[in-house]
């Protein structure tokens, strides 16, 4: 039960804006180890089938969320010059424009000299 509501809090709070995506993080990780523990309950408990399927496909989401949730904090001057940009885009051309300059800023942060 904690681990649903966990992993609910989680996808929720990752759609925030940013300083509110640390909490989201917090979360994640939370969700882990409760996923963890989950899991090897079900295990122990030699329960097969859906519960362990859907235990096991939670916990791999998590991780990859914890993944990209990771980046956002890492890149935090870049994605929040990048969400600030889309919060002001009214038109397709603006959040484009936008979506290309995210970019150049992470191939200009990773290009090696």
């Amino acid at each position: 039960m904690h681990f649903a509501l966990l992993m609910l809090a989680t996808v929720i709070t990752s759609s925030f804006p940013l300083p509110w995506k640390i909490a989201a993080l917090a979360f994640a990780i939370a969700t882990i180890v409760f996923g963890i523990r989950s899991l090897i309950k079900v295990i122990r408990a030699r329960i097969r089938g859906a519960m362990l399927l859907f235990v096991s496909l939670g916990l791999a989401i998590v991780l990859v969320m914890s993944v990209s949730l990771i980046g956002n904090v890492a890149f935090w001057p870049i994605q929040s010059r990048y969400e600030n940009c889309l919060a002001s885009a009214l038109t397709d051309q603006a959040n484009k424009q936008c979506q290309s300059d995210y970019m150049k800023e992470l191939e200009n942060l990773v290009r090696l000299p």
